[in-house]
């Protein structure tokens, strides 16, 4: 016997195809499908994980991936396979690197990695003289060599900046040159610091050929400051 709707009595009647469930096992499926076929961009894959570095008392925040990038030394500490002690390290607040630099240096270098929108190019000297010593510390070579570049061109850098930079960091391309010229010819004559770092006898030179300065002897002038910069190159 049948009921009215055509189904035996004692069947249970056909369920309804569920067509949400249906649509989305099939979306999932097509989605599993395509992600196979799909390659990452090589330079828009970027690693945004947040790590956290300590300077002094004070705590920073950024996506690692700038560092990963451009920093043999932090991208040798991220790999460090999981579960060790080193990587845990940057995860929170609670355990983040300590890095032995002073904030200012330290804000300085991460401010040329992460610029903020419309603040334009890093001007202050001080700013790339932290960015130039970090840059070095931690092995990043791009970013120490477009410090460099815009130190060689300031005309504003300290002489005795120039020359204890290029004794630490260096030597870079004419730095001492360019340092012993102003020694020579900028105002005012050296300090004592300055004498105790360029050594007596150099100091003496240069003395020697301020003097000339003084007494319009340009010649002789030129001819000692040629000599001494040949001598320290």
């Amino acid at each position: 016997m049948s009921s009215d709707n055509g189904t035996a009595i004692g069947e249970r009647p056909a369920k309804r195809p569920r067509t949400d469930e249906t649509n989305e096992f099939h979306e999932a499926q097509s989605l599993a499908t395509g992600l196979g076929d799909m390659a990452r961009d090589a330079a828009f894959w970027l690693d945004c994980t947040p790590v956290v570095f300590q300077a002094e008392s004070t705590l920073f925040r950024v996506p690692k991936h700038r560092f990963v990038e451009l920093s043999s030394v932090f991208r040798d500490m991220f790999s460090v396979p999981s579960g060790s002690h080193h990587q845990i390290e940057g995860i929170s607040e609670e355990k983040p690197i300590i890095v032995q630099d002073s904030v200012e240096d330290f804000r300085a270098l991460l401010s040329y990695l992460y610029p903020a929108p419309n603040s334009g190019r890093i001007n202050h000297v001080s700013c790339w003289v932290s960015i130039l010593s970090l840059s070095h510390k931690y092995q990043m070579e791009s970013v120490l060599a477009d410090a460099v570049k815009v130190l060689t061109v300031r005309d504003d850098v300290p002489r005795l900046t120039i020359f204890n930079l290029n004794a630490r960091y260096g030597p870079f391309p004419n730095w001492k040159s360019n340092a012993l010229r102003k020694f020579c010819q900028d105002e005012p004559p050296l300090s004592a610091e300055e004498m105790s770092v360029v050594g007596f006898e150099v100091g003496a030179q240069i003395a020697h050929i301020r003097e000339l300065r003084l007494r319009n002897k340009r010649k002789d002038m030129a001819d000692m400051l040629s000599t001494l910069v040949e001598k320290n190159r």
